[in-house]
């Protein structure tokens, strides 16, 4: 009985060992991944930083760096609405129509959400209007009309007044891309002003 009882805390051992092992494992792996998405939303931050400054330049070089480095693949953890949502805002603000093929393509799936940076802590709009925005940059007018539409009825149903202001911006530039106007900006005002 003891030599049996010896087998089995020894398998029970190995067994806690290497359950411990892929434990281990898949936390430093998981790890690994957190900290490339952050090294991205790092680097788009830095990139939305410099147009906040007027430093387009810089902004473009390092938006390009990020989108080079990988960061327009955007993995989908707690970083992803940040990532996301800052990638987009860049990429519209310096027309680079190159880049928003890949982050429209990207957007693509979570039409109909929001981008929640972190783990819930900052709500940053609807997916739809980044992704009008973009439309709108590729020159995608019904897709963009669409897209804003639907981030304009989110924004305005939850009371959401600035994303609800950004979203009418982005149907006013729509409506200049056209090149005619559009019935937000026909009226002379917003729709349904909350």
């Amino acid at each position: 009985f003891l030599a049996s009882a010896r087998s089995v805390a020894a398998l029970v051992a190995r067994l806690a060992l290497l359950a411990f092992s892929a434990a281990f494992a898949a936390f430093f792996s998981a790890l690994a991944l957190a900290l490339a998405s952050a090294r991205s939303a790092f680097a788009f931050a830095r990139a939305e930083a410099r147009l906040a400054r007027g430093a387009r330049a810089e902004a473009r070089a390092f938006f390009r760096a990020a989108a080079e480095d990988g960061g327009l693949a955007i993995p989908h953890d707690f970083n992803w609405g940040a990532v996301a949502s800052i990638a987009a805002r860049v990429c519209v603000a310096l027309e680079e129509t190159e880049l928003a093929e890949p982050l429209y393509d990207a957007l693509l799936p979570e039409s109909g959400t929001c981008f929640v940076l972190g783990i819930a802590n900052v709500w940053d709009g609807a997916v739809d209007r980044a992704l009008g925005e973009l439309a709108t940059l590729l020159g995608r007018f019904d897709e963009a009309q669409a897209y804003l539409a639907e981030a304009e009825a989110l924004h305005a149903r939850l009371g959401a007044r600035a994303h609800l202001a950004r979203t009418w911006w982005a149907q006013a530039k729509l409506a200049q891309q056209r090149g005619g106007a559009d019935d937000a900006v026909a009226r002379g005002g917003p729709r349904g002003s909350p």
